[in-house]
């Protein structure tokens, strides 16, 4: 071929139309990229419409944002690439790809099935996200992330995967070989709460109920042996769907925002149970037994007291990529739908996310006085723990993190 991509070229490629969507959210057509919209043109055709025409170097970014609660502002996932053997280990030899032509139909798309086969492997992703964001971090540290734009990003590659790397991204994604129709099922996942494209605009996602910001005021914050103040929301009487799991060792609650979503919170059952306890028992089989135990549960009046946080995190996402035994970004990233070019290295992928829990909501408190009977439901947040802000409706985690320091 006269002119090759470069790795970024073939990055910019797979997600420039959602770029373009991206910068208009109010745009009803912004969305994960269409494979369909590939079948009319080939790979050649494509090709040379970019030859002589792309950077250098270029950046990706998948961002969520929000005004409200949680608020979530400049979450991206950025990442570049180089070509070239200048960087290439010695020891590596030039790879040979075998590079059929991508299966993209769907035949499941109209029963929904590939819907929900996306989101059980959202989940079971987010899990070991969660691991490996956790063992790079740290100890008792803030963290947060947001899986579904991290799995956005890896899923648009694999638009351009050839062979070995495509089979590699599908096992860290937890996704079952050859799922065709994974682009289409991605497309689907959109709400009102959020959207995804090249970059991912979370709208407002605000309480159900709203917290009285008369009611938040420093209360204890319990870390093992030492104790802080915080500010503390605080509400008689709020709805919240909770239990106790005894594998975990964990109070479970769920809080309900709009546009169907919710915050889901792990804090250990008492103070002789620490964080790193609840962590280390979290498998995607527990977590999911948790989120399905959820959806049975009833929701009762709950006296509810939760911390006003302000997470931030930024985490180089290489590292995390290795963490999950997937090495092809260094070394033999095979791309070869898009690019013949064999000497591709990723040499930065970072996440940023900043995501903010105040008191605002939809609906106005009530003003009535509420007096505390002795069997009310008490579901107390004074100690570190595990959020996930989950859609209710694909059932797959959107945030997930940790906080042992609200006031950090």
């Amino acid at each position: 071929m006269a002119s090759r991509l470069t790795p970024l070229t073939l990055l910019l490629l797979l997600l420039l139309a959602g770029h373009r969507a991206a910068s208009n959210p109010d745009d009803s057509n912004h969305s994960f990229t269409d494979p369909e919209s590939l079948q009319g043109e080939s790979k050649g055709d494509i090709l040379d419409i970019l030859k002589g025409t792309m950077p250098k170097t270029v950046s990706i970014q998948d961002t969520v944002s929000s005004s409200t609660l949680p608020e979530t502002k400049e979450t991206n996932t950025t990442v570049s690439a180089t070509s070239g053997s200048t960087t290439q280990p010695t020891t590596q030899p030039t790879t040979e790809f075998d590079c059929p032509e991508p299966d993209i139909s769907c035949p499941d798309l109209g029963n929904h099935s590939a819907e929900m086969m996306l989101g059980d492997a959202l989940t079971d992703f987010s899990v070991k996200l969660y691991h490996a964001f956790s063992a790079v971090k740290k100890p008792r540290s803030n963290m947060a992330f947001s899986p579904f734009s991290i799995a956005s990003l890896l899923t648009q590659v694999l638009l351009g995967a050839g062979d070995s790397t495509k089979k590699n991204l599908e096992s860290v994604l937890s996704y079952p070989m050859n799922f065709a129709c994974v682009h289409q099922a991605m497309k689907a996942f959109r709400s009102k709460g959020f959207s995804s494209a090249s970059q991912i605009f979370h709208s407002p996602a605000k309480w159900k109920k709203t917290f009285d910001p008369k009611n938040t005021r420093m209360e204890p914050f319990y870390v093992k042996s030492s104790v802080k103040k915080v500010l503390m929301m605080s509400s008689k009487k709020y709805p919240v769907a909770h239990f106790t799991d005894q594998i975990l060792k964990a109070k479970v609650g769920q809080l309900q925002l709009s546009h169907n979503l919710s915050l889901v919170i792990l804090v250990p059952q008492d103070m002789k149970q620490h964080l790193e306890d609840v962590e280390q028992a979290l498998s995607p089989s527990v977590f999911k037994a948790i989120l399905k135990k959820l959806e049975m549960t009833k929701i009762q009046p709950t006296l509810l007291m939760i911390p006003r946080i302000k997470v931030k995190s930024s985490q180089d996402m290489l590292t995390i990529m290795e963490k999950l035994e997937f090495f092809d970004f260094s070394y033999d990233l095979n791309l070869c739908r898009m690019t013949e070019d064999p000497d591709l290295q990723v040499s930065a992928m970072q996440h940023q996310i900043t995501l903010e829990l105040m008191e605002s909501g939809v609906e106005a408190a009530a003003a009535t006085a509420v007096s505390v009977a002795r069997n009310l439901l008490i579901f107390h947040v004074d100690q570190p723990f595990l959020f996930v802000l989950w859609d209710q409706q694909h059932k797959f985690p959107v945030f997930m993190g940790r906080v042992y320091d609200p006031m950090a």
